[in-house]
């Protein structure tokens, strides 16, 4: 039950980065990157950073440097 509840909190925060970056995810083009930028972030070993940035900000310019999926939101 871990690995499932680890997966949950990724789709919540790569979904929680993509609201503050204006990246929509509902588009067609981003529904299977969606799944890719997931089990992404649940590899990163820096997880409480991505959820304090994004407590402390309702929008961002980019995704920080060391976001997994800040390539994924360039596009």
């Amino acid at each position: 039950m871990v690995f499932f509840s680890k997966l949950d909190r990724s789709a919540e925060l790569v979904k929680g980065m993509a609201d503050r970056l204006g990246h929509d995810l509902e588009d067609p083009a981003h529904i299977v990157g969606f799944k890719q930028m997931v089990l992404a972030w649940a590899g990163c070993t820096n997880p409480g950073a991505c959820a304090q940035l994004q407590a402390e900000n309702e929008t961002l310019s980019q995704a920080p440097d060391y976001c997994r999926n800040a390539a994924a939101f360039k596009d």
